[in-house]
């Protein structure tokens, strides 16, 4: 509650003024500099400054705890450790060496990666001999997921603008009353929005307003003296100018400067995209007006984190348009950039389904496991699965590792892999036809240098072919073929290895 929370403050402010007293100075100033940061600092400092000074407090904290030999000796050598985490050419050694100890002695799950094995570039298999080849599609070789392309970030590079006051001059010449229904559902779904009927009623819990949105909404409506569509319609209206404010750092938001860092990153490159569509068409209109509508209802007047969640989503469906707006111009590349961003989606969707059943399991209120600071934290032991932010990747400290480890006894990292590896396949099928991975592989085999002219035809002569008849013999389709020439993609792409 709010007035445990000042208890805590007062509590946290007499012990470091102790600290103080007790002639340790240096830890206790620095406590002390970060409460009142965190009290008023982010608010009035320059966000480049509060993003410094999230960022190295912390480190300088550790220092104070080691020259004044606070703590046990546990804590010290986290202090150690964490102190060398600032350390580029120290960090990745330290975590890996750490992480391979914990593998060998807790003897945890083989069925996840290494952390080494994660952060590993993705290594593409395009000139592979017509043996390799031949192996692959006879599946001779026996193959395994190379976890590496799961940490990156399968967005392509986009155009980037950080004139954000241009949202507003986009959002205004959309017709938004025409999607009144829309927008409607949308707000009564919303969190925010819900506050605010609440703050019109005053009197009324939330947690009724939850369970009829439309009867309240209907009743704050006429407490202001308007109807219920305008009602909702200055609400949305009023929204995205808040989320410009905070992106042009006129409104420091609630919550981290990197997480307001990730987001700005994240906008940046939405926003040339959404210009650069054609709002005389129909289907470019449309798409225009559903990431809006997203960014305005989800994330204005949200905190960072909340900032964060809802521009990397729209980011992806960005992203996705993008990519297929230049499939004209390099083919090869976008088909390939199409197939990350698939299976990026699919471990996704894997996430959020263990999330809810791990919720479902330690029987967490349904607000809680709603609220997007529980699913960071979720998704904060889940190193690898899904692509790390920059800021992220240069958070990644020892307590991390213990996350990872404790996400892999507690929410069922083993399980999300296991349900990457028998699904993956099947969503990238779904998504991209066989012709175009058929077209791409001939491609690839075209301009093999380790392959002559008779090899390449002896290898797309076995897709058209069917290995002689060999393969999906009596059917009119050719599943099995098909699946062949998808592991040969999938070796090609990083994501299969063998011991070639």
């Amino acid at each position: 509650t709010d007035y445990g929370g000042k208890i805590g403050e007062v509590v946290m402010v007499m012990g470091t003024l102790a600290l103080i007293a007790m002639n340790q100075r240096l830890h206790g100033v620095m406590i002390l500099t970060s409460m009142v940061y965190q009290k008023v600092g982010r608010r009035a400092l320059p966000r480049k400054m509060s993003l410094f000074l999230e960022t190295y407090t912390p480190f300088v904290i550790d220092i104070g705890n080691l020259v004044n030999l606070q703590g046990s000796l546990l804590m010290q050598i986290r202090s150690v450790m964490s102190v060398l985490t600032y350390f580029d050419g120290l960090k990745n050694s330290m975590i890996f060496s750490f992480d391979a100890f914990l593998r060998k002695y807790l003897r945890l799950s083989k069925d996840t990666p290494s952390l080494a094995h994660i952060d590993a570039p993705i290594v593409m298999r395009k000139n592979l001999t017509f043996e390799q080849m031949q192996g692959i599609l006879l599946e001779s070789n026996p193959l395994e997921m190379d976890y590496a392309h799961c940490s990156k970030v399968a967005t392509e590079q986009m155009e980037k603008s950080r004139e954000f006051d241009r949202f507003q001059v986009l959002f205004d010449t959309i017709k938004w009353e025409e999607r009144y229904g829309l927008i409607e559902k949308k707000c009564q779904d919303d969190d925010r929005f819900i506050d605010y009927i609440v703050e019109i009623l005053g009197n009324v819990a939330k947690s009724k307003i939850e369970s009829n949105t439309t009867h309240y909404c209907a009743l704050a409506a006429t407490k202001s003296r308007k109807s219920q569509q305008q009602f909702i319609m200055d609400w949305f209206k009023a929204q995205i100018p808040i989320l410009i404010d905070v992106l042009m750092g006129r409104k420091p938001p609630e919550g981290t400067q990197a997480d307001l860092d990730d987001a700005i990153r994240n906008c940046e490159q939405i926003l040339p995209y959404l210009l650069s569509r054609d709002l005389t068409k129909a289907d470019e209109q449309m798409e225009v007006e559903d990431i809006l509508l997203a960014l305005t209802v989800e994330a204005g007047g949200y905190c960072a984190t909340g900032i964060k969640r809802a521009s990397s989503q729209q980011l992806q469906r960005a992203a996705s348009g993008f990519t297929a707006a230049k499939s004209e111009v390099d083919g090869v590349k976008i088909f390939e950039r199409r197939v990350y961003q698939q299976l990026e989606q699919t471990r996704y969707r894997i996430m959020q389904k263990l999330y809810i059943q791990v919720a479902e399991k330690f029987n967490m209120n349904i607000k809680i496991t709603q609220d997007i600071h529980t699913l960071d934290l979720y998704r904060s032991g889940l190193l690898g699965f899904l692509p790390l932010t920059q800021n992220g990747r240069h958070e990644l400290g020892v307590s991390n590792i213990v996350g990872f480890y404790i996400a892999q006894l507690m929410t069922g990292l083993s399980i999300m892999y296991q349900h990457y590896r028998d699904q993956y396949d099947e969503d990238v099928r779904g998504d991209i036809g066989s012709g175009e991975i058929c077209n791409y592989i001939n491609q690839m085999v075209q301009e093999n240098q380790q392959l002559d002219q008779s090899q390449k035809e002896a290898i797309m002569d076995m897709y058209l072919t069917r290995n002689g008849n060999k393969w999906d013999k009596g059917s009119i389709l050719a599943p099995d073929t098909d699946r062949r020439f998808r592991r040969l993609m999938y070796v090609m792409l990083g994501v299969l290895k063998g011991n070639f």
